[in-house]
């Protein structure tokens, strides 16, 4: 009896000094991977800087956190700063990683980012998840509660001065029937912005969709994989599209691609509940344009046939940006990027 619980003992030590080393040689097999994002970043002009980083958390899961971290990107026109964050993966999971970051996040942003100023945010809470191979990620979440972001008097952000969400997610995850296809599901809550001193009215967005050849991977290069997508047709399958504000609610489905130089083109059909708050809605931001609102809420409802569910349904053709109801054109979407 003595001689196996002798054995027993050694066992546990044993396993005890194993995973002890694999821990310390994965937390110092992450110091190199940080090292060589930092020293990668420098040779591409860039600079990410993880600052006093410590690593802790034995013996099931491996932490690395840094004080204060920043992204000096100018070739992109982006300056950032941003308190705590916190990135933490299970032994046991192999390849999944929860992060975590604490602000405020000040952003400086100059021309060469399409905009200028500075923003400077703040949140309740901010967590990733991300879940990767060989190849890169293969799913990853984003979900963020009680955002509050705000612009420098002297911003050049089009007059954005305030921007507050009371909840934002973002996930994407490989698509079940295809697997180089990628799903994604996009819902801003409760968005309130003010405007050139103008609060404007609440507002609800939502996206449901499928990117359609992806690739296996996500990758880890956003860069690439954006650019790899548009080359390969830039095609995006809109389940649901929602927006929704004072009263006034649209959802667009249907196929749409994206051009390299960021025009949409395609086939969506619309669907709008409260039409006629459409004039409210468009005067609450530019005023300007009540007149033309009104004039697309008439058009829209006579094309629908005046259904009395209330319900306008308008099949749309976008060809290079261009919005166009039959052969009526009646706007056009601004190129992405």
């Amino acid at each position: 009896m003595a001689r196996k619980v002798k054995w027993l003992m050694a066992v546990i030590i044993g396993v005890v000094i194993v995973w002890s080393a694999l821990w310390f040689g994965a937390s110092i097999a992450a110091g190199k991977v940080i090292d060589r994002v930092e020293q990668r970043s420098v040779r591409m002009g860039r600079d990410v800087s993880c600052n006093e980083r410590r690593v802790s958390g034995y013996p099931f899961h491996l932490e690395v956190s840094c004080q204060s971290a920043g992204l000096d990107a100018r070739d992109r026109g982006i300056v950032a700063d941003i308190d705590a964050v916190r990135s933490v993966a299970l032994l046991y999971k192999p390849g999944h990683v929860i992060a975590e970051a604490d602000g405020p996040l000040t952003m400086t942003l100059s021309p060469a980012a399409g905009l200028s100023g500075e923003l400077i945010g703040s949140w309740k809470s901010a967590r990733s998840s991300v879940s990767a191979g060989i190849s890169g990620l293969k799913r990853a979440s984003f979900v963020a509660e009680d955002i509050d972001v705000s612009a420098t008097a002297e911003s050049g952000l089009g007059g954005l001065e305030h921007l507050t969400l009371q909840g934002a997610q973002l996930h994407l995850r490989p698509n079940p029937e295809v697997g180089a296809d990628f799903d994604v599901a996009l819902n801003l809550n409760e968005i309130l912005t003010t405007r050139l001193g103008k609060l404007l009215p609440e507002m609800d967005l939502a996206l449901l969709a499928t990117a359609r050849n992806v690739g296996e991977a996500l990758g880890f290069d956003p860069d690439q994989l954006l650019r790899n997508w548009l080359a390969s047709g830039g095609a995006l399958d809109i389940e649901q599209l929602n927006f929704s504000s004072l009263g006034f609610i649209a959802n667009a489905s249907g196929p749409v691609s994206i051009s390299q130089d960021g025009s949409v083109s395609g086939q969506v059909k619309l669907e709008i509940t409260g039409i006629d708050n459409l004039p409210d809605l468009v005067a609450s931001i530019a005023p300007r344009y009540r007149q033309n609102a009104e004039q697309i809420a008439t058009t829209f409802s006579a094309l629908s046939g005046n259904n009395p569910d209330g319900k306008v349904t308008i099949p749309l053709s976008l060809r290079n940006g261009i919005v166009s109801a039959g052969l009526l054109p009646i706007g056009r979407i601004p190129n992405l990027f």
